[in-house]
């Protein structure tokens, strides 16, 4: 797993915590009617083509990840996707976590991930975290303490919208 890997991983789980929103310590579950979590989807989304060109001219770019919507019936989740890459109009990659509820769904999985399922893309630049809206959501439930307690343990800064 990279770095941002690691990096959705515990603050999925710090967020959990701080707001109680977790049934396995892996995922938080946000209401699907939550108006910041639905405008950090629609951000990632109409700003795609800034992490495609990124992927495709990394230069000193690096830990490059997307999440995307996976849905079996009437059950969506929302993963990580990890060692992406852009082909077309088409993300592939291997799902980056375990999902909660979906069964077809596994860890490490290869998939392919068309524009309209993406829900957020990050990667690093020059030690900053660009992208992450849905993470900045998660981020911004935390208590203060919480936060400065997790931006104290990344290698990287986030730093505002």
């Amino acid at each position: 797993m990279n770095r941002i890997g690691i990096l959705v991983a515990t603050l999925l789980v710090a967020a959990a915590l701080g707001c109680g929103e977790s049934d396995s310590g892996n995922v938080v579950h946000v209401s699907d009617t939550d108006p910041a979590m639905n405008k950090a989807m629609a951000d990632a989304r109409a700003t795609v083509d800034q992490f495609a060109d990124a992927l495709r001219n990394p230069g000193k770019r690096s830990d490059f990840s997307l999440k995307a919507r996976f849905t079996e019936g009437s059950t969506t989740e929302h993963m990580w996707v990890n060692e992406v890459r852009v082909e077309g109009d088409v993300f592939k990659g291997k799902v980056g976590n375990d999902p909660d509820n979906l069964k077809k769904v596994r860890f490490g999985q290869s998939c392919s991930i068309p524009r309209d399922r993406v829900s957020d893309w990050m990667y690093v630049e020059n030690g900053k975290l660009v992208g992450g809206t849905t993470l900045r959501v998660l981020r911004d439930k935390m208590s203060p303490a919480e936060r400065k307690k997790f931006d104290a343990s990344l290698p990287f800064t986030i730093e505002g919208r």
